[in-house]
């Protein structure tokens, strides 16, 4: 695929990097800002990053435009940690981040900002994009997002999640690779502050490898689902999974609480299960696991489909909990077990 600053006909749209050094990050921070809001009045909204690395610090608001580079591309955030704010937050209408590498450089303790936040946008676009050491979740679809999707891109050691969905609708993460992630590799969630639920979600086609790895408090899931309606996980692969492989979970007292329905597990391989440590000390994990602790937000239709666990420490294949009897239409069928490490 051709990448180069005239992709959309356009050039970098008067936008000035300057020097690469710590020192220019709040410069460029700057600088890209106004360009964006610039082009943005303009009609023609689109914002080219040439070829270097390039620092900046605090949030960079891609609001209803779009960001492009080159394959050498690289954003990189200042002291993530210090920057609580140190993300591209895409908002608004249709607005797309493509071929950036973005480096937040400094995280050591997990808390700190995501490197790409959907944050309300409509028709969000992130393509080829690279996301390194954030201190929380690499990238995180949230706050009524609509109709936004993730391809061909990667989340590499996070110390959060690695791709998040968290109430919003119709988003698609697709072809994507993480790897040492802190906490989950695909997760999906419906947080009982916020109005909206998480639904209409297609995770399919990724690659996901050596959770915890370089990581501190190493804990995570393959693919889990937390609150939402139907959710799909479809050809996916998660080795090295510290926690269980496949989880659909109700986390009452935490503050995902919502009910969770029509949830399938289509040709999904999981292995290395229960390496890790969870955050209340070793348990038994599972190569999917469903429980729920509070029969007014129960779980209902979930099925596997063709999925397999490969070789690890897990307790047992499938875990169906009763403790809330909030669980109904439970179908795990179709489970294989190997000793292959890979599928």
């Amino acid at each position: 695929m051709k990448k180069e600053g005239s992709y959309y006909g356009a050039t970098n749209a008067g936008l000035v990097m300057v020097s690469s050094s710590p020192s220019s990050a709040s410069s460029n921070r700057n600088n890209l800002n106004a360009v964006i809001s610039s082009v943005k009045k303009s009609g023609s909204p689109y914002v080219y990053i040439p070829s270097g690395e390039w620092y900046y610090s605090g949030k960079i608001n891609v609001d209803s435009c779009v960001i492009y580079g080159e394959p050498d591309t690289v954003m990189i955030g200042v002291d993530g940690l210090g920057q609580p704010d140190c993300s591209f937050v895409l908002s608004g209408q249709c607005p797309s981040v493509r071929w950036i590498t973005i480096d937040i450089r400094g995280a050591t303790i997990k808390g700190g900002p995501h490197g790409i936040t959907m944050y309300g946008a409509r028709g969000g676009v992130v393509e080829g994009v690279s996301v390194v050491r954030p201190s929380d979740m690499a990238f995180i679809v949230e706050a009524g997002s609509t109709n936004c999707r993730i391809q061909n891109s990667r989340a590499i050691n996070p110390l959060a999640d690695a791709f998040h969905v968290q109430n919003s609708a119709n988003t698609q993460v697709s072809d994507c690779y993480a790897t040492q992630s802190g906490d989950d590799f695909f997760a999906v969630v419906s947080e009982q502050a916020d109005a909206s639920t998480t639904a209409n979600v297609l995770f399919s086609d990724c690659f996901a490898e050596d959770q915890g790895t370089n990581t501190p408090s190493p804990t995570g899931r393959g693919c889990v689902v937390a609150g939402g309606k139907d959710v799909v996980f479809r050809n996916m692969t998660c080795v090295g999974v510290t926690s269980h492989g496949m989880s659909v979970r109700q986390e009452t007292p935490y503050y995902y609480d919502k009910a969770t329905d029509n949830v399938v597990f289509d040709s999904v391989f999981v292995s290395g299960i229960g390496h890790g440590l969870d955050w209340n000390g070793v348990r038994p994990y599972y190569g999917i696991y469903v429980d729920c602790y509070d029969s007014a937000f129960p779980i209902s239709n979930v099925r596997t489909l063709n999925c397999r666990i490969g070789s690890g420490g897990h307790t047992s294949v499938t875990h169906i909990g009763s403790n809330g009897s909030g669980t109904s239409n439970i179908y795990l069928s179709g489970v294989y077990e190997t000793s292959n490490v890979f599928p």
